[in-house]
């Protein structure tokens, strides 16, 4: 999978998902230690473009600083590097809602009532998750809802 996270003024304001495909259009299955999170900021002073690092569950990040909102010649760059040459979105926003307020939480009842739907909804949702990505909710929700590491590179940079 791979996770495109936007940042401006230190805030997430978007989130895309994807997944690897062959030259047909089918889903190349991935291990989660394949996938990539690149995390775009808006922050010209940086002691360099690009910053990397590997994620708890063996994944790697990416931290691109760039004024260009899409900065999309390094995402490419990024990609060819993984030899991934085909993408084909994943989640939907309610999908992504869904895992950002269930890592936040951590309780599928409390989700459900801030969502505003019933618990068999959330398997629903929960479920769908899974098809697409081969992975539970708990794997994913890092790479897509904890901002710590964007917040603590800040930090450092500020």
């Amino acid at each position: 999978m791979i996770f495109i996270r936007k940042f401006k003024s230190g805030s997430l304001v978007n989130i895309t998902t994807w997944g690897c495909c062959d030259a047909f259009g089918d889903f190349i299955p991935r291990t989660l230690e394949q996938s990539i999170q690149i995390n775009i900021i808006d922050k010209t002073k940086a002691p360099e473009k690009k910053h990397q690092n590997l994620m708890a569950n063996g994944a790697t990040a990416y931290y691109l600083f760039s004024t260009d909102e899409n900065c999309q010649a390094d995402i490419d760059d990024l990609l060819i590097e993984h030899r991934v040459v085909g993408m084909k979105p994943l989640l939907t926003n309610r999908e992504l809602d869904v895992v950002k307020v269930l890592f936040r939480l951590r309780n599928t009842k409390e989700t459900a009532s801030h969502l505003g739907i019933t618990g068999s909804t959330l398997v629903n949702h929960q479920s769908n998750i899974t098809k697409k990505t081969g992975f539970r909710t708990s794997e994913i929700a890092p790479m897509i809802a904890d901002c710590a590491s964007v917040e603590l590179l800040m930090s450092v940079i500020n």
